[in-house]
């Protein structure tokens, strides 16, 4: 259980709810995945202290490559949150004179 403040959104609350699941069954340490994540072992331990903010493209890129990991080792992680911002369209840009 952690203390940290809780996250903003219901995407990024899903996927530390399925990193955690991921390190609890693999028996792995939230550090070296963190680094293979993310390339730096206390990333997302910043993410969840809200000391530091994520991208929809870069959490999009995590979850796939955590989805990976726990595949390989044959685990199952609980579902990801239905229609997340990873998952949306991006949005369009308006164009001139439009309102």
């Amino acid at each position: 259980m952690h203390s940290e403040a809780p996250p903003s959104s219901p995407a990024l609350a899903a996927f530390l709810a399925r990193f955690d699941a991921y390190c609890e069954a693999a028996g792995r340490q939230q550090g070296p995945v963190s680094l293979q994540l993310f390339g730096a072992s206390d990333r997302v331990s910043e993410i969840r202290n809200t000391r530091s903010d994520v991208g929809v493209k870069r959490l999009a890129q995590a979850e796939a490559e955590l989805s990976r990991l726990a595949a390989e080792a044959g685990i199952t992680l609980p579902d990801a949150v239905e229609g997340t911002e990873s998952e949306t369209e991006p949005a369009r840009p308006l164009q001139a004179g439009a309102a």
